[in-house]
């Protein structure tokens, strides 16, 4: 499974802060800030970085804060569908030439299909509501992502696919992969296409999806066969 990176800022500005001080000095308060990241126990000094470390402490701290806002920003994001779309047309999907997963439907059949799956039949083949995805199972969905899509998302891709992933589970975030794959388009955005588009209609598990894609092929049929049976009385 892979591994979060963490990191430590070094500002440009420390310069000024460490040229009082030796090597040594300097050493010792870089090791205490990686330390410091890491387990969040502040050192103790004997030599003269204590006096400088109050004020890389507070830098820490703040960059720490920052970097916990923006990921629950991006994780909120991704439970309510991602990031808002930059002038992207609506039906993009529509206009896509590999078109998968039954994207071609029309913006009125859109429109049904969302209204009546979420108030009639979507979520009838659900489990009964469970409470949010284990951090274990989101952990799997995330090193999914990066082993088979891209080892190195960034990290408000992989926020948003935690969100996804609370909202509709890890198997239709898998999905998405799967389709994303075998479309030959495997980028972040194109998958967050697909499951703002699945989670806009109603879908809340595998059993949705299997649903909606069921209730198109009914709905293809029944227009072929309508357009069949016009034919015939035509030619009568």
């Amino acid at each position: 499974m892979a591994e979060k990176k963490e990191y430590v800022k070094l500002w440009m500005s420390y310069e000024s802060y460490f040229e009082p001080y030796s090597d040594g000095e300097v050493g010792r308060l870089v090791l205490a800030m990686m330390k410091y990241r890491a387990s969040g126990v502040e050192p103790e000094f004997n030599g003269n970085e204590r006096y400088v470390w109050p004020a890389i402490k507070r830098d820490i701290d703040e960059s720490l804060q920052a970097q916990e806002a923006t990921a629950t920003t991006n994780r909120e994001n991704g439970k309510k569908g991602g990031r808002p779309p930059k002038g992207e047309k609506p039906n993009w999907f529509t206009e896509n030439p590999k078109n998968p997963m039954g994207f071609e439907e029309s913006e009125k059949s859109h429109g049904q299909g969302q209204g009546q799956g979420q108030g009639q039949g979507q979520g009838q083949g659900c489990p009964p509501p469970t409470p949010p995805l284990p951090t274990g199972a989101e952990a799997e969905v995330v090193s999914d992502y990066l082993n088979r899509v891209n080892p190195s998302a960034s990290p408000s891709s992989l926020d948003e696919l935690r969100g996804f992933a609370e909202v509709m589970g890890a198997e239709v975030c898998r999905r998405a992969f799967d389709i994303a794959l075998d479309s030959k388009a495997a980028t972040w955005p194109y998958i967050r296409k697909i499951l703002q588009d699945k989670q806009s209609r109603g879908v809340r598990c595998l059993a949705d999806w299997d649903a909606l894609e069921k209730k198109r092929e009914f709905g293809k049929k029944s227009s072929a066969e309508s357009s069949n049976k016009s034919a015939w009385g035509y030619v009568k």
